[in-house]
């Protein structure tokens, strides 16, 4: 009875014991600290591993929210990595100030940073700054060498630095009218998510932006190759053809003379003329002159301008035995009458004084 009672004890003891044991460890590895001082929203990778394309600009419906203040920033040494706000593509919560530091003290002679602006969607609050040196107590030769803007967010499509250190930092006190706004899939994306490589080459000439891709795609760095992903109905290398696509009208392309098409989402294009057209379509053709050698384009009213004003010199001033219609040349006096003086002034040696006085007279 006595052996029965003790081996019970000694048993519960062990149940007991292998309990506390179980949930120590389940603890320790819920809470245990992170030497990881990197950022927890971005994405390193050694040199010579296989590196997945970075994620995609998705609608932030399909995204899970974050909660709390977001966990950003962070010092990158890889040769390539991600960069993104928190959450991406979903709303952050804000005020928030982040701050990434891309760091290639270590790299070869004449290497350089660039940042790749892939997927960008906000245009107020974030700069990149160089640096000789930095860390927290001390920085040398920092110097802005760009700040995102509404204007030049479709403009630039990468940064680049020969310093050692690139720091890239977001401070936003609202999320409110500081993102671009582009109908269908781009209505709720919110932040960036951008790419990094430290290399001695040039920046790659394949590269492409949202604003490349039309907003009828996502705009993808593989490390190797950019390419744009398109949207249903939507198709080529810059997402503005196929069924969907604006760029064709009944049949004929929508931009004229050899233009280019892009889509500026998916309700809008843009066409980029071919040198001598001008116009919303490229329809029309530019009339130039010949100034220094080269053609520019003239505004049609001033080279008219200038053509009876070359009459009325040549003709009717050096030589005026010469009739000229001056019924005629002084209708092309009152209406051009502003441009007059600027274009005799700067190009036949008459005083402006007698030209104004000639003017009125004959007025």
């Amino acid at each position: 009875m006595t052996l029965r009672i003790q081996a019970s004890v000694y048993f519960d003891h062990a149940l007991l014991y292998s309990a506390i044991y179980v949930l120590s460890f389940i603890l320790f590895i819920t809470f245990r600290p992170s030497g990881d001082t990197r950022d927890a929203n971005s994405s390193d990778v050694n040199n010579g591993s296989s590196l997945k394309p970075h994620r995609r600009a998705v609608s932030a419906s399909q995204a899970v929210p974050s909660l709390g203040r977001p966990r950003c920033g962070g010092t990158h040494t890889t040769a390539t990595g991600i960069i993104q706000t928190p959450g991406f593509p979903s709303r952050f919560a804000v005020p928030i100030h982040c701050e990434w530091i891309i760091e290639a003290q270590h790299a070869t002679n004449r290497s350089s940073i660039i940042v790749y602006l892939t997927q960008l969607f906000v245009f107020e609050g974030l700069t990149f700054k160089e640096y000789q040196i930095y860390d927290k107590s001390y920085q040398l030769n920092g110097k802005e060498i760009h700040a995102v803007t509404e204007n030049n967010i479709s403009k630039v499509s990468y940064v680049q630095t020969y310093q050692d250190y690139l720091v890239i930092t977001l401070k936003l006190d609202a999320i409110e009218s500081t993102h671009l706004r582009v109908l269908d899939h781009l209505l709720d994306v919110y932040g960036f998510n951008i790419t990094y490589e430290i290399s001695s080459n040039p920046p790659r000439t394949d590269r492409c932006t949202m604003f490349l891709c039309g907003y009828t795609g996502t705009c993808y760095d593989h490390f190797t190759r950019f390419s744009c992903e398109c949207f249903p109905g939507y198709s080529g290398r810059w997402c503005s053809e196929g069924e969907r696509s604006l760029c064709v009208a009944h049949g004929s392309p929508a931009c004229k003379n050899g233009a280019t098409c892009t889509h500026v989402g998916d309700a809008a294009i843009k066409c980029d003329c071919t040198a001598g057209f001008t116009g919303e379509t490229c329809n029309s053709r530019e009339e130039t002159t010949i100034k220094n050698g080269r053609q520019t384009p003239v505004d049609r009213h001033k080279m008219e301008l200038h053509d009876i004003l070359t009459e009325l010199i040549t003709r009717s001033i050096t030589d005026p035995t010469i009739e000229v219609d001056m019924d005629t040349t002084l209708e092309y006096f009152q209406l051009f009458k502003p441009y007059s003086i600027e274009l005799i002034d700067s190009e036949y040696p008459i005083s402006q004084e007698y030209l104004e006085e000639y003017l009125q007279d004959e007025s």
